[in-house]
């Protein structure tokens, strides 16, 4: 069925559409238009590719990631080969924030009472999503899709780990380990640099203060939410926030077939920074946007606009807290829709240690590292 819907997406008649100013019309309601300035406008057609093409890859990706999940219940496993240069410069060229706010549009509309539970119905079945974990379980309750991607859990089965650093969501470890090199490990074999990531004046500062405590070390963790999962983040620590950065971006894909393919993902796509301190230094969490997951919400910030149209690709905005938040372990920090990533940079002792790996499922509350 997505296969065939992949291909009508593809083959559409553009002889059959014009472009008239910002509107899109029919060429023959349109011709009489096109008559009376022949010669003197030359007519340009709309032509669908790029959208089209873009709504394809989306759909073929969640096609795979529906094999994906049939073939490890098999067991069977696929050799991950990277892109070539073209092939990401193609995908870079897909109109992703575009197709991430119409997304973020449809899926706020609301649903007549009757289609509620067939339509978020067969989104929770398709990604498995447990609703029973949900605090509220009545599907027809949620008013919109938006709302079933932003639902809470019962808190009681997410209790908080009595060790320093806790998940900040529900999801699975990417990758987590010691920042060498100033360079954070995305796969195996690839890696970004903290400047990249977090800009080039912030990674100076914490290059200088590692320089006056020798015997702190930066820690990174990067936690994966896939769309079954709760979509808000968490506090993973005590701390006080007292910077925000936005750094706009793309929004490709963070799930594992593609940060595996793609180099510097995280440092290229679009991201909200949020830095302060903790009992044993810097302390940052960072959410990272994704295909359809445009919009970034903070709880202590309810003005912050991300995947702005006005913005561009790589475009900073900053912004000083008057008064520093201060997060406990397990406060609610923010949500975005779908599913995406959390990346945690942080000093700590050198006898700090993981207390998981790459490759664990992790709820949030639950034990990620220790002194």
């Amino acid at each position: 069925m997505i296969r065939s819907f992949v291909s009508r997406l593809l083959i559409i008649d553009r002889s059959q559409f014009c472009r008239f100013g910002n509107r899109f019309v029919s060429k023959t309601r349109g011709s009489h238009r096109q008559d009376r300035n022949q010669g003197s406008v030359k007519w340009k057609r709309w032509t669908p590719l790029p959208v089209g093409v873009g709504f394809a890859y989306i759909a073929y990706q969640q096609y795979g990631h529906v094999r994906e999940r049939e073939e490890i219940k098999l067991g069977v496993v696929r050799e991950t080969k990277p892109l070539k240069p073209w092939q990401v410069s193609i995908y870079l060229s897909l109109p992703l924030r575009l197709e991430s706010r119409i997304w973020g549009w449809l899926s706020r509309l609301e649903l007549p009472m009757f289609l509620r539970a067939p339509l978020i119905g067969l989104f929770a079945r398709t990604f498995n999503c447990d609703l029973s974990e949900a605090i509220e379980d009545d599907l027809t309750k949620y008013r919109s899709v938006n709302e079933f991607f932003r639902r809470s859990v019962k808190p009681e089965l997410r209790p908080l780990a009595k060790d320093c650093l806790v998940s900040p969501a529900d999801g699975v470890v990417q990758v987590c380990g010691r920042l060498a090199n100033d360079r954070i490990e995305q796969v195996k074999g690839y890696s970004y640099t903290l400047a990249a990531f977090v800009g080039e004046d912030l990674a100076k500062q914490l290059r200088n203060r590692r320089k006056k405590s020798p015997d702190s070390q930066l820690y990174y963790c990067v936690v994966y939410l896939s769309p079954a999962d709760c979509h808000q983040f968490y506090s993973p620590v005590q701390w006080t926030i007292d910077h925000r950065r936005h750094i706009s971006g793309y929004l490709l894909g963070v799930n594992k077939k593609v940060v595996s393919k793609v180099p510097h993902l995280f440092s290229i796509n679009e991201r909200v920074l949020l830095a302060g301190e903790w009992k044993y230094g810097f302390f940052s969490m960072t959410p990272v946007g994704a295909t359809h997951v445009g919009s970034i919400m903070l709880d202590c910030e309810q003005t912050l606009k991300t995947n702005c149209p006005r913005k561009c690709v790589g475009d900073i905005d900053d912004k000083r807290y008057e008064s520093a938040v201060t997060k406990d372990r397990g406060d609610l920090v923010g949500e975005f829709n779908l599913g995406s990533s959390v990346v945690l940079i942080f000093e700590a002792p050198r006898n700090f240690e993981f207390a998981t790996k790459p490759g664990d499922k992790l709820k949030y509350g639950q034990s990620l590292g220790r002194v």
